[in-house]
């Protein structure tokens, strides 16, 4: 079985502005403790990268929070890539454009 992570934020950011994302899992074990990292694949460098932990309820959905999040820019999109931070967990990763704004 594998399940599907999703991003959650809105598409638009300012840059140097801290936001909150958050990262929904679906489809997951039930019961299980997760990693997922949210990193920055595209923009205005230095990227975002981090891990936050998700516990999975009885229907296998979750969610990670991503409180700390900052783009640079502005000038290019940024790209959120959320994927499992542990090996051998089977969940599709997400991505998501956001435009960068001063």
């Amino acid at each position: 079985m594998s399940g599907q992570l999703k991003i959650a934020t809105q598409s638009i950011h300012r840059a140097g502005q801290p936001f909150l994302v958050r990262v929904e899992i679906a489809g997951a074990r039930p019961g299980d403790h997760l990693r997922v990292r949210l990193s920055q694949s595209d923009g205005v460098p230095p990227f975002y990268r981090s891990a936050a932990a998700a516990d999975i309820d009885a229907g296998g959905d979750g969610i990670a929070v991503f409180d700390d999040v900052v783009l640079h820019g502005p000038g290019r999109a940024a790209v959120l890539v959320a994927e499992p931070d542990e090996p051998g967990v089977l969940l599709h990763s997400d991505q998501l454009r956001v435009e960068v704004v001063p």
